[in-house]
């Protein structure tokens, strides 16, 4: 197998990607920044029957007799696997008391002593995995925060590993030590049980991020989720069309989402540098299409043969797209060698 270096699209997929800037809801930090007094509140756990969140880095966790949350101030809630189903003790007393008869479904843990935690179950085929399904919440100057337990483990303050919302967005970013609320920057920190939250105004140096009106795309900005190179910081830059203040400091694209009406892609790091954010100044992100690809191909006399499966998509900033729903159809592309500065030729996949 060899690698072409280069692939020069003249048409694309479902228009997605296509040469206007993205179109994104107005950003809350177009408002004067009010920075808030420092403050420590409660959070309410709010169970999600109805999963309609979007995780950075979602994980399920394996099934192994039981849903063990006693480190954390739960239970052992034990399973037991009956038939197809998966029987579930969902108060902690060690009797199982709810099936699970389908594939999936949704279950809620709550004791006597307070603990809450709702999942949602999966069979993968191989076993029986969990993920949690529910968030702690507050307001913090007006704008709400949600707090999610990503990895599993039932707590929330894996900065990092964790995950969290701020604003109405469906989208989470990491759970982030810094969080920017109205255009302030505020250090926050959470307990790890997730019942408290205390906050207070950022005094370290500050920068600010430039990245959706220089992203190229017809679709919408659904994501945008960035992360500090220490895990110590996360912001998701989607809906703000103004630029985001962030502590100043080293920035690695995680991913995010595209989407125009029931098209949806997504994208990774891919190969994109990391994004320096010096204090006082401005970084600025240009992503987004035109886009190039990388794929493998076998010479056979004087055909190529490629593979639709083993195409790389990358934008303007080295981001990798992929997860394209539905594909739509196939773009014509030109084929450069880019060793030999010569075009190889030209394809188009049938039936993507």
């Amino acid at each position: 197998m060899r690698i072409a270096s280069r692939v020069i699209l003249t048409a694309f997929v479902a228009g997605l990607l296509g040469a206007a800037p993205v179109v994104a809801d107005e950003s809350p930090a177009a408002r004067e920044p009010a920075t808030l007094a420092p403050a420590s509140l409660t959070l309410r756990y709010r169970p999600s029957r109805q999963w309609r969140y979007t995780l950075p880095a979602e994980r399920y966790v394996r099934v192994g007799g039981a849903i063990d949350f006693a480190k954390v101030g739960g239970a052992r809630f034990v399973t037991e696997v009956e038939g197809a189903g998966l029987k579930v003790d969902t108060d902690g007393d060690g009797v199982t008391d709810v099936k699970i008869a389908e594939k999936s479904g949704y279950v809620r843990l709550r004791t006597k002593a307070g603990f809450d935690y709702s999942v949602r179950l999966r069979n993968t085929g191989s076993g029986w995995a969990y993920a949690a399904s529910g968030a702690r919440v507050a307001t913090v100057g007006g704008v709400q925060i949600r707090l999610l337990d990503q990895d599993g483990d039932g707590r929330y303050d894996g900065y990092g590993r964790d995950a969290m919302i701020v604003g109405s967005s469906r989208a989470a970013s990491f759970l982030s030590k810094v969080v920017n609320i109205g255009g302030a920057l505020h250090a926050i920190e959470v307990a790890a049980d997730g019942t408290t939250l205390k906050h207070a105004p950022y005094r370290g140096p500050t920068g600010r991020i430039d990245l959706v009106r220089r992203w190229r795309a017809e679709a919408r900005l659904q994501s945008a989720v960035l992360r500090s190179e220490d895990g110590a910081w996360s912001f998701d830059l989607a809906s703000h069309a103004d630029g985001l203040a962030v502590p100043a400091g080293r920035y690695l694209l995680h991913g995010g989402t595209l989407g125009l009406g029931d098209s949806q892609v997504r994208f990774r790091r891919g190969k994109s540098a990391p994004i320096a954010v010096a204090a006082d100044a401005t970084a600025k992100v240009q992503g987004g299409g035109p886009l190039e690809a990388e794929f493998a191909y076998q010479r056979q006399g004087d055909q190529l043969i490629l593979s639709p499966e083993a195409l790389r998509w990358f934008g303007r900033a080295g981001e990798e797209y992929y997860g394209w729903a539905p594909f739509g159809n196939s773009p014509e592309f030109t084929i450069t060698d880019v060793h030999a500065k010569k075009e190889v030729a030209k394809a188009i996949f049938t039936g993507c």
